[in-house]
């Protein structure tokens, strides 16, 4: 993550998958990397989509 710097993450799962991701602890080190509100589960979420202008980034999402 160093390398990128990212300021959202995006993490894509089905809904009751066999392995239980996204295990609780990847989610916290993802919110310590890019805050709290900057981590979208599309198993919450349903579908996410990222727009930019080139500056700045916005967040939207199904749910």
């Amino acid at each position: 993550m160093d390398a990128v710097d990212p300021v959202v993450a995006i993490v894509t799962t089905g809904i009751k998958n066999q392995f239980g991701h996204p295990h609780d602890e990847v989610i916290s080190r993802l919110e310590e990397r890019v805050s709290e509100g900057a981590v979208f589960v599309t198993r919450d979420l349903g579908t996410v989509v990222v727009i930019s202008d080139g500056e700045r980034v916005w967040v939207e999402s199904e749910r």
